[in-house]
């Protein structure tokens, strides 16, 4: 299975059709290369489940700034270890405090953008991404799954929306007070039962309020929102010839704690 979020024009005809009060929420990963009747949540299940964590001591780590907000923060000089990308792990070490405030110092082929963590709105959930992040493990990878006017959606370093860090089972944080009211939210990928995630995440274009309480909120896009929106599209929703566009990278993720606010 694989990881996804459902479009709203999706969503519209699952619940039209549908007996099910809410045809299973938008779960938020990457697109099926198997034609699926709707994406559906799609799980993050790899074969490499339950792998022993890898780690290289020295390599990777987080980044300490004195700054009042994450618009402010600078591009760390942080090595991370060959090839992190491949790492497999069976669970994320604990490395943040729920108290402070994270930036994720995002690079891709056209420019960077910072996301604002928020652990109060879902301490498990960006405690998974910030250790992934420490560790290299999103460098080089993906968007495999851009669409239009929805969200572009990465994480996986297999690009086929099915990959994921070794583990997949994050539990859904979807009741704080962040919601997907505008552009910029970035969201959790899943499998269509919701304490699946793993390391796939996706970023709004516009208002995606139907996903609201069914897909767990990291943050929001504070800075670069214009490199969001380039990013190349790969509409595997719609577009059958999509498998063939060779993915936008995702050229690395820095993560730079500034303390409590």
């Amino acid at each position: 299975m694989q990881l996804r979020i459902l479009s709203l024009l999706t969503l519209a005809m699952i619940l039209a059709a549908a007996c099910s009060p809410a045809a299973t929420p938008p779960t938020a990963q990457s697109p099926s290369a198997s034609s699926e009747s709707t994406p559906t949540p799609e799980t993050l299940q790899d074969g490499a489940a339950g792998a022993v964590a890898s780690s290289d001591s020295g390599l990777g780590g987080i980044a300490q700034q004195p700054v009042a907000t994450c618009a402010d923060v600078t591009d760390p000089n942080i090595t991370m270890p060959e090839n992190s990308n491949q790492q497999q792990f069976s669970a994320p070490e604990q490395v943040i405090e729920n108290s402070h405030t994270y930036c994720a110092i995002v690079t891709t082929e056209h420019g960077r953008f910072i996301i604002q963590l928020n652990p109060v709105n879902a301490p498990q959930n960006v405690n998974n991404f910030v250790f992934l992040a420490s560790k290299g493990f999103y460098d080089g990878i993906g968007f495999h799954r851009v669409i239009p006017g929805f969200m572009a959606q990465t994480g996986d370093p297999t690009g086929t929306g099915g990959g994921g860090p070794g583990y997949n089972n994050i539990p859904l944080e979807a009741t704080g007070p962040m919601k997907y009211d505008k552009p910029g939210v970035v969201g959790v990928a899943r499998t269509n039962q919701p304490n699946s995630a793993g390391s796939q995440f996706f970023i709004t274009f516009d208002n995606a309020s139907f996903l609201d309480n069914g897909y767990t909120i990291l943050g929001e896009v504070v800075e670069g929102m214009d490199v969001v929106n380039q990013i190349k599209v790969r509409d595997t929703d719609s577009d059958p010839n999509a498998n063939s566009i060779v993915p936008e990278r995702l050229i690395s993720i820095r993560i730079v704690d500034i303390g409590a606010k």
